[in-house]
């Protein structure tokens, strides 16, 4: 599709369109009950405002470091969730996830510091602090994500959350393609 002309984020409203119709009609033909006053809109800010920003930071960072890298800065969402869920929501932490958030880090550091020297062999004419940057964004918009998403699914249908989720970054998906043309 990138080579036929398409850009990513008509790409992403492309996606987001498909997919988010899909599960409105899986959705209506079971009966689904959608989410009602403030919960309907924290679903839909997840799919406009949170997922936007995870996709989008996802993308624009592969455009300046190798896929690799990225998919891995994306994967250190699991250290904001715990260390969120520990101050926010009282969760333990324990010593071994404690232990184990450290060495994932360390691990994760190992990995970035050659893409902010250069010697990654990132995109040409890719910035690769911008690159570490967008990606660690990605990592800690989706953990917003997975905090907020673990709320609003708590009480409510998770066919109905991720439809309204898909539909509602659609719309800020094709708006942006329209506009950036």
């Amino acid at each position: 599709a990138v080579d036929a002309g398409a850009d990513t984020v008509t790409l992403l409203a492309l996606r987001f369109t498909i997919a988010g119709l899909v599960l409105l009609a899986i959705a209506l033909l079971r009966r689904v009950p959608f989410p009602k006053g403030h919960m309907f809109w924290a679903a839909c800010s997840m799919g406009a405002v949170l997922y936007v920003i995870e996709a989008g930071t996802y993308f624009f960072a592969l455009k300046h470091i190798p896929s690799g890298l990225v998919a891995l800065l994306l994967y250190l969402y699991p250290a904001p969730v715990a260390i969120a869920s520990w101050l926010f929501f009282r969760e333990k932490l324990g010593r071994a996830r404690f232990v184990a958030l450290v060495l994932a880090m360390l691990g994760s550091a190992l990995t970035v510091v050659p893409a902010l020297t250069g010697t990654s062999g990132g995109p040409p004419g890719g910035s690769p602090t911008l690159g570490v940057v967008l990606g660690v964004s990605c990592a800690i918009s989706y953990a917003v994500y997975m905090l907020v998403g673990g709320r609003v699914t708590k009480d409510n249908n998770p066919l109905a959350v991720t439809t309204l989720v898909c539909l509602s970054a659609a719309v800020v998906f094709s708006l942006w393609a329209t506009l950036s043309d």
